[in-house]
């Protein structure tokens, strides 16, 4: 993967469906990748190895029972989340 700038970072917690959106500078169209269970990895449609952001799923009762938890960025070998 291409080493990246990132000029910024956005984040949106959805406190009704307790999931945390993460923005790597501008939000912006994506495709989904789950990386690990209730994480989803977003990158761009155009150039699948710049990543534009991620998810993280029931962050609320992921915090309480695992307070570190890692979330893979490597953009190969990724499977498209339906």
């Amino acid at each position: 993967m291409a080493a990246q700038t990132l000029k910024s970072m956005r984040m949106r917690y959805d406190v009704g469906n307790d999931v945390l959106y993460c923005y790597l500078d501008t939000p912006q169209e994506a495709v989904s990748f789950e990386v690990a269970d209730g994480v989803l990895l977003r990158v761009d449609p155009n150039d699948p190895s710049r990543v534009v952001g991620f998810t993280v799923l029931d962050l609320r009762r992921r915090s309480l029972t695992q307070p570190d938890f890692e979330i893979p960025l490597d953009t190969e070998n990724l499977r498209t989340v339906a």
